[in-house]
C-alpha cells in the first residue's frame, strides 16, 4: 500500500480517503468533458442563430420592397377588399 500525505491527510491507493480522490478525479474529467460539449453545442447555436437573422433581415428587406412596389402599382386598389391579389382568388 502507498501513502501519500497531501495538506495533511493520508491519501492511500487502496480504500479510504483515496478511492474518494480517485472517483472525484474521475468525476472531474467527466464534468469537463461534458462542459466542452456543451461549449460547443452552444457556439453551434449561435452560429446557426446569426445565419438565420441575416436571412431575416434579407427576406424583411425583400418583402418591404415587394410590399411598395405593388403599393405604388395601385394593385390593392382596383380590388375588393380581403380580396389577395396575389392568390388568384377573390374575397
Amino acid at each position: 500500500m502507498t501513502t501519500t500525505s497531501m495538506g495533511g491527510t493520508s491519501i492511500t491507493e487502496t480504500g479510504g480517503i483515496g478511492s474518494d480522490v480517485d472517483w472525484a478525479l474521475v468525476k472531474l474529467r467527466e464534468l469537463r468533458a461534458q462542459f466542452a460539449e456543451s461549449e460547443g453545442q452552444l457556439l453551434e447555436i449561435e452560429r446557426r442563430c446569426v445565419h438565420l437573422q441575416d436571412a431575416m433581415l434579407r427576406l424583411s428587406g425583400a418583402i418591404h420592397v415587394l410590399e411598395e412596389l405593388v403599393a405604388a402599382s395601385g394593385m390593392f386598389a382596383s380590388t375588393r377588399e380581403g380580396a389577395d391579389p396575389l392568390s388568384g382568388h377573390g374575397g
